[in-house]
């Protein structure tokens, strides 16, 4: 899932926000039937005991919205070659849970779709779009609809976030930039250890620190797309030494530099709770840097 070129489509803040650097949660957890999971309940504390922030919460049930779910076996999400596979079932799991997110003045939800780095095909990204979009055919409450609602009622207009996870070629960036509302130019690990990490950990990749970003990398060519820009970091543990205190640092660092919005996380893009990098603590710290 991680390592495919992606677009956050739905509805991004784009009136209400100014240069603060928000929040970019990955959400990619399983959200949980009437009882939220662990990770989604971390998400929606984490948002309500941070009113200063806005957070964009990226919902992804299956690498994209096509795919459906077994309502027999947790609501899990199929393929349509599974036998169990349900049209649009992937709503019963998931919309239980996002309107409680949208519900919440600030925070909004985004689906994610995939381009495989530009190897999908046209029409299948236009049908990810077009699923999103059709969730209000299906048989619970439309996630796109509602958010739209929402926040076009607070003066918010949608729009799209890239997320390619590393520069864009200089050439492009400005054409790039000037169509979305936010562009990834960096998702990629803290630790330098990989091994266990799985698809967060890029090979060959360098381990985050925000004082090494720099023009081109991770940081936009042209320093007037700063406050376009975000950076993911997934894994926060050591080696080398990742405690509440270099959190800290590294959180008001990337607000010293003007960045849009980011997010930390001591696991995968599906974790909220590994310490001591989780949802609670990494807002904690993004709200003290940004009322400093």
């Amino acid at each position: 899932m991680k390592l495919s070129f992606a677009i956050y489509l739905a509805t991004i803040a784009t009136a209400v926000l100014g240069a603060q650097t928000q929040v970019l949660l990955p959400l990619y957890a399983y959200p949980g039937g009437a009882q939220m999971s662990p990770e989604w309940q971390a998400a929606v504390d984490a948002i309500s005991s941070n009113p200063g922030l806005h957070f964009f919460v990226v919902i992804n049930p299956n690498n994209g919205p096509q795919s459906s779910s077994d309502t027999a076996n947790g609501g899990q999400c199929t393929a349509p070659s599974d036998a169990n596979y349900v049209e649009h079932g992937c709503n019963l799991d998931w919309t239980t849970n996002v309107d409680k997110i949208n519900a919440l003045p600030n925070a909004q939800t985004i689906g994610y779709v995939r381009t495989g780095y530009g190897s999908r095909s046209a029409p299948d990204v236009k049908a990810d779009i077009t699923e999103w979009a059709a969730w209000n055919t299906a048989k619970t409450w439309d996630i796109i609809t509602f958010a739209k609602n929402s926040f076009q009622a607070k003066g918010v207009q949608p729009g799209v976030v890239m997320n390619p996870g590393s520069n864009i070629d200089a050439d492009y960036e400005a054409d790039i930039f000037g169509m979305v509302t936010a562009v990834v130019l960096r998702e990629t690990c803290w630790t330098d250890v990989s091994t266990g990490a799985g698809g967060d950990c890029p090979e060959p990749y360098t381990p985050f620190n925000y004082k090494t970003l720099s023009s081109g990398a991770g940081l936009p060519y042209d320093s007037s797309f700063m406050s376009k820009s975000a950076v993911i970091v997934h894994q926060f543990h050591g080696p080398p030494t990742a405690s509440n205190a270099t959190l800290q640092e590294q959180v008001a660092g990337i607000v010293g530099l003007g960045l849009h919005s980011t997010y930390f996380t001591s696991g995968s893009w599906k974790t909220t709770i590994a310490t001591p990098a989780t949802i609670g603590a990494f807002s904690e710290f993004l709200t003290q840097a940004v009322t400093q």
